[in-house]
């Protein structure tokens, strides 16, 4: 049974970070899962007592891995940023339009004002995430059959952490699972080695933000009990 209750519990990933901080009903979860486990049982049913010791069991055991406290320092470091008015442009690559797009950037961008415009490139393809008021610009230097695909009413969430963020496992997880609990579409997601950004819709950028901030607020807390 024990074996059997892992397996599924590793399969919902966004229940690890509320296991590991003791924030679940174990009987709800035990009802929660139970057809899962009985699917792999093949069909035979599971007691309930059964089911709600593995789950004390399995969550016991993940309350104390390591990496928990090391994902829950870096979080509670963690700050967000939200920036609307952006949109994102899926460019063909080629190196005309790449040098192009950079030579705008040069030119027109103070990031000291907050202006803002990422350029990620792959082999055959250029992705623009700017500020609407850099659009008509672009498409000026832009062949319309250059432009594969164009998003606008975007919003820019980033989070900022601390270098050692990408070394840590669960952080990635951390924002992924909050995505999957709203039900948020990321058009977008690109990090640098202290920041991750989202390219999310306007629409739905406030409730992923006060998720999150709730959830590093709660990260912070948990830290502060644990000294």
């Amino acid at each position: 049974m024990a074996e059997l209750v892992s397996a599924v519990m590793e399969e919902m990933g966004f229940l690890q970070l509320p296991l590991e901080n003791d924030l679940i009903n174990y009987s709800a979860l035990a009802r929660f899962i139970k057809p899962a486990v009985e699917e792999k049982m093949g069909g035979r049913k599971a007691s309930m007592d059964s089911l709600i010791m593995a789950v004390r069991r399995y969550a016991k055991a993940a309350s104390g891995k390591d990496e928990n406290s090391e994902t829950l320092r870096v979080l509670a470091g963690a700050r967000i940023i939200l920036r609307t008015g952006m949109v994102l442009l899926h460019l063909r690559r080629t190196s005309e339009l790449y040098s192009k797009i950079i030579e705008l950037e040069r030119k027109y961008v103070n990031w000291h004002q907050g202006d803002k415009m990422y350029v990620l490139q792959r082999s055959e393809e250029i992705m623009v995430a700017t500020g609407r008021k850099f659009l008509p610009l672009i498409k000026a230097e832009v062949d319309r059959d250059d432009i594969l695909l164009e998003y606008d009413a975007l919003a820019l969430l980033t989070i900022e952490y601390d270098r050692e963020a990408n070394m840590t496992p669960g952080v990635l997880a951390f924002v992924s699972n909050q995505l999957d609990a709203l039900g948020i579409n990321v058009y977008a997601i690109f990090n640098s080695v202290t920041k991750l950004s989202l390219l999310v819709s306007e629409a739905q950028a406030a409730r992923l933000y006060d998720r999150l901030n709730r959830m590093l607020e709660q990260s912070r807390t948990a830290v502060e009990r644990g000294r």
